[in-house]
């Protein structure tokens, strides 16, 4: 059994040597590269108040005019933006009803696994790269922004939804399920034999197909006790614009085929 280390070799090196290894009939398991604790993270430059950060017409041109430079600054300010963004709506429900703010927290676990699970999918489309560990990075701010932050009260609320509108928000629901799982069956079936690394893309996507049933029944049932019908649409319509924007953004179309 060879042992290869993400840190030592890079992650194209290691799984390139891993391939090589396991097309020689060697097993061989890769251990993941150690990830810097955030305190470990030198501090960032320029203000970093809630104030300051929710304050800016852009995170990017913020971390861009404060000195964040390169893609690890833009991930940063992401990730401070977004925390800022998270205190500030958890501040805002804890105002009327705090037992809102464990009810965000149910949705926004499934929400980021899902939003992660459509760029890891989009990544084995394009063969990897590092906008997907970017982009994964990035997606708590998305979230946090565009739809926990604006729908909050709604999300928080606990009511089961009233038959008929549960019906078709089962079916808009789905209609995107069946686009996800359209999207990663093609990929499974593009896989070229030759390439040496296609084992280790079907592994996976069958990880990622796995994770994202888990993750759609909880969000099924998170829809289901949803009184407000605007609330469960921008959910939808969030996830929808996510999974289509992720596809242009990897120069996919929603099949995951490379668009010409």
């Amino acid at each position: 059994m060879e042992i290869l280390n993400v840190a030592s070799l890079g992650g194209g090196a290691a799984l390139l040597a891993k391939a090589l290894l396991v097309a020689r009939g060697t097993p061989a398991v890769l251990t993941p590269a150690p990830v810097a604790p955030l305190m470990a993270v030198r501090q960032p430059p320029g203000p970093r108040s809630a104030q300051a950060l929710l304050g800016a017409d852009d995170p990017y041109d913020h971390a861009i005019k404060h000195g964040m430079y390169g893609e690890a600054g833009w991930d940063l300010c992401a990730q401070l933006t977004s925390a800022a963004r998270r205190t500030e709506t958890e501040h805002r429900l804890a105002q009327d009803d705090v037992m809102m703010v464990l009810r965000l927290d149910e949705w926004r676990e499934p929400l980021a696994e899902f939003l992660d699970l459509i760029v890891e999918a989009a990544g084995v489309g394009t063969g990897g790269g590092t906008w997907v560990g970017h982009e994964t990075i990035r997606n708590d701010l998305n979230l946090e922004s565009e739809l926990l932050g604006a729908h909050a009260e709604g999300l928080g609320a606990v009511h089961p939804a009233d038959p008929e509108e549960l019906r078709k928000r089962t079916d808009e629901w789905q209609i995107l399920w069946v686009r996800f799982e359209a999207m990663v069956r093609n990929l499974r079936q593009e896989l070229p034999q030759e390439d040496p690394f296609s084992g280790y893309w079907k592994q996976k996507l069958r990880r990622i197909q796995r994770e994202a049933h888990r993750v759609h029944g909880s969000l099924s049932a998170l829809l289901g006790n949803l009184e407000d019908e605007a609330t469960a649409a921008a959910v939808i319509d969030f996830c929808n614009g996510y999974f289509s924007a992720t596809m242009r953004r990897g120069g996919l179309d929603e099949a995951g085929s490379p668009e010409n």
